[in-house]
């Protein structure tokens, strides 16, 4: 569940992968309190981690698409709407 979720499959193509019932999809989308969710969001946040920090670093060494990326990412961060309200 973890590794479907962080190559970015939605939750209906990971209980067709798994062979779960598609309700299950409803599972890991809207129950925080489930497991199937937990694995899921873990592994989706994990890879986006890890793409948005190679993106910083690469604008770090002075990278221009990296840099426009890094730009998109800080403008629609949650962090900074947080601190706007």
């Amino acid at each position: 569940m973890t590794l479907l979720g962080s190559l970015g499959y939605t939750p209906e193509k990971v209980c067709m992968i798994m062979g779960l019932e598609t309700t299950s999809a409803d599972e890991i989308k809207d129950n925080p309190a489930s497991d199937l969710y937990a694995a899921y969001w873990a592994g989706f946040y994990e890879t986006d981690i890890k793409v948005r920090k190679s993106v910083f670093d690469l604008a770090a060494k002075g990278s221009s698409p990296a840099q426009a990326e890094a730009r998109r990412l800080l403008e629609q961060s949650e962090t900074r709407r947080f601190y706007e309200q």
